[in-house]
């Protein structure tokens, strides 16, 4: 769906893991509402402990976070 020309993906681990994908495609419109996946990969990330987020990034794509915080 996004069209990008590149993306990238990082994954991270301190305090908790950090997955991140961000693309150069033409972002979230306006007017953008989460469908079916998007609301998965949420209840998904939640049932694990963490959270994901959809973020706009400007002046071009789309970030998606996904993180889990590790128990101390």
């Amino acid at each position: 769906h996004a069209r990008p020309g590149s993306f990238w993906v990082r994954l991270a681990a301190a305090n908790g893991i950090t997955l991140e994908v961000h693309d150069d495609g033409p972002g979230l419109a306006a007017d953008y509402r989460p469908g079916v996946g998007i609301r998965s990969m949420r209840d998904r990330a939640a049932e694990l402990g963490g959270t994901l987020d959809l973020l706009s990034r400007r002046p071009h794509g789309t970030l998606v976070r996904a993180e889990w915080r590790l128990p101390a």
